[in-house]
């Protein structure tokens, strides 16, 4: 069983603590929590290990936020997690650095947990915060939601507007971040499919929640509509939802 998906030149992966000795708690998701960590990488993350024929290449220590899961994942839950991750980027889904690793210490070591780049130290100083779709503060932030949504969508998985969050301090831009609200899984680990119709209804409704206008709402059709042209099935049927709920 390979120890790491992602993460491959991760030697050591552990939870931070806080100035009061607990874990460094940064939120909860919807199947754990997510702790302030460290990564050690021995040389750049995309170099060669340090060897004795390489003794320059130095230890490289990262800060990353760790998803610890209420339910420990079999090695199948944690694969198919990783699986999810792929597709996301292949579909060009803007997560962030993000991969399935197993902890190198602690109470949970060598549990699989979630490890992806880190948005502030603390649940009180994060640079991201999870929004409703209503409440995104700008017109380019919520064309940036429809595109990541139905990016979300062309990969497979159901386009929930929970999976985006915004930057506190930036107004123009979202990021696709919580992972557990589209990942579906069966009790053996196997990924749930989830149909066109179903992922192309509820992109309707997400476009049409994040209009503010007729006018906004015909340009985000239109940059929906531009995401999804290279899969026809899923257009067609985003097309059907509209036309159903314009009824």
């Amino acid at each position: 069983m390979p120890r790491k998906f992602f993460f491959k030149h991760a030697n050591r992966v552990w939870i931070t603590s806080a100035s009061s000795g607990s874990p460094a708690l940064l939120g909860s998701g919807l199947r754990g929590r997510v702790y302030a960590g460290r990564a050690m990488f021995e040389g750049a993350p995309h170099s060669p290990a340090a060897t004795p024929k390489h003794p320059d290449r130095k230890r490289v220590m990262k800060r990353v936020a760790i998803q610890v899961f209420s339910t420990p994942l079999s090695h199948a839950h944690a694969r198919s997690y990783q699986n999810v991750i792929n597709r996301l980027m292949d579909a060009k889904v803007r997560i962030p650095k993000m991969g399935m690793t197993r902890l190198s210490a602690g109470s949970k070591k060598d549990q699989w947990v979630l490890v992806s780049q880190l948005f502030g130290s603390t649940e009180k100083r994060t640079k991201v915060i999870q929004t409703r779709l209503e409440d995104l503060p700008s017109a380019a932030a919520r064309k940036d939601a429809a595109v990541e949504l139905a990016k979300v969508a062309a990969a497979g998985f159901i386009p929930s507007p929970s999976f985006i969050s915004r930057f506190v301090r930036e107004k123009s831009r979202v990021i696709p971040l919580n992972l557990d609200e589209i990942v579906n899984l069966t009790s053996d680990g196997t990924i749930i499919p989830v149909s066109p119709k179903e992922r192309a209804s509820l992109l309707v409704r997400n476009v049409r929640r994040l209009a503010t206008s007729s006018r906004e709402l015909r340009l985000l059709l239109t940059a929906t509509r531009n995401v999804l042209r290279k899969n026809r099935v899923l257009l067609d049927a985003f097309d059907s939802a509209f036309s159903l709920s314009s009824d």
